[in-house]
């Protein structure tokens, strides 16, 4: 079954909320990351796949999380019995996000024509946080159409400084003035 974005932010939020009654939110987070970096696609198909008895699949989540915090076991046997295991991705990105949200950093999308060092990346974002104010967790795309450049994208704002929009943009002037 297919759990839609708002879901997996509400099982996010009663995760978190839960964690921070017992102060022990970092350590679910980890717990969390963890299993969810450790199961594949196969796995988690394996683990919703009805023709499987629900039993059997409860029996193997409880194996395989029986040294995890009893929040972090408890939220993977309601997804199971929720037939809602497969979004565990879903939920940890939500969980992440939210995060995020309550440390006050944005998300960034800096997409480059050509791929950059590390170190400009990091020159980037420092320049793009002194700009912007913000703290920005950013992640790097490469895109060789954009001819030169960058477009950065923050939250719902986009500046693109690329050489296929400055070009396109002189063009259109041009067209204009004859």
């Amino acid at each position: 079954m297919a759990l839609g974005r708002s879901k997996a932010r509400r099982y996010a939020e009663a995760f978190l909320e839960l964690a921070a009654e017992t102060n022990v939110t970092e350590e679910w987070v980890e717990s969390l990351d963890g299993i969810t970096a450790s199961l594949t696609d196969e796995g988690l198909r394996l683990l919703a796949n009805p023709t499987i008895p629900l039993d059997t699949r409860r029996h193997a989540i409880e194996a395989a999380a029986e040294s995890e915090p009893a929040g972090v076991r408890s939220l993977f046997v309601t997804l199971l019995e929720r037939d809602a295991i497969a979004a565990l991705p879903a939920i940890t990105r939500a969980v992440h996000d939210l995060l995020d949200q309550r440390a006050g950093i944005e998300k960034a999308v800096i997409t480059t024509a050509v791929p950059i060092g590390e170190a400009e990346r990091r020159d980037i974002v420092a320049r793009l946080e002194r700009e912007t104010g913000k703290r920005l967790r950013a992640t790097f795309a490469l895109d060789p159409a954009l001819g030169g450049g960058l477009v950065v994208r923050i939250g719902d704002h986009q500046v693109d400084g690329s050489v296929r929009t400055r070009l396109a943009t002189l063009r259109a002037v041009i067209a204009q003035g004859t």
